[in-house]
């Protein structure tokens, strides 16, 4: 099994996501009291899904993204208490391979997802309720892939990842329009 990805919640609990390797990878996602007892664990048996990124918004809602058997980006929203709120499958292009590896969100519980589709970044953001609001392909030339995402107080965003040699980071603005 392969831990990804942690968070913590309002309440002092630790959420950890990741996927098993028995047979085919599921996905992973294992909530903690503050004193590490288990609160609940959630397993998703899809055959070789991955999960990448997990995190939590105001209201302790866990979000959690990753790639499904079909090489398509995959969310998915959990209530505090496990219960699933939504899903979201994204296929970007005809591409063959299409992932999410970094989460976050924003003020308004929007979530910002940072990737790859093929050979390009991708950035996505969902509204809070699954629904899509915009997505960003960034290419810079070589195999590019994002890796992490992160949200200022401000809601631009900072992705770091690769364009196949090197290390890249990049900020933008909540409009989507580049920073540096």
């Amino acid at each position: 099994d392969v831990a990804k990805d942690v968070a913590h919640d309002s309440r002092g609990s630790t959420i950890v996501a990741g996927y098993g390797v028995q047979d085919f990878p599921d996905w992973i996602i294992m909530k903690r009291f503050a004193n590490g007892t288990s609160e609940w664990n959630y397993t998703e048996n899809l055959n070789s899904d991955v999960i990448n990124g997990v995190a939590v918004d105001s209201g302790d809602n866990i979000i959690a993204a990753g790639q499904t058997n079909l090489y398509d980006a995959y969310v998915k929203k959990f209530y505090p208490n496990k219960t699933v709120v939504w899903s979201v499958i994204m296929n970007f292009t005809a591409a063959e391979y299409d992932i999410f590896n970094g989460i976050a969100v924003d003020s308004r519980n929007d979530v910002i997802l940072a990737g790859a589709d093929d050979n390009n970044w991708r950035i996505s953001k969902l509204f809070s309720n699954g629904s899509s609001d915009w997505n960003l392909t960034v290419n810079f030339g070589g195999t590019d892939t994002a890796y992490g995402v992160a949200v200022d107080r401000h809601d631009s965003f900072i992705a770091a990842g690769t364009d196949g040699d090197n290390w890249r980071i990049s900020k933008f603005f909540s409009n989507r329009t580049s920073d540096w």
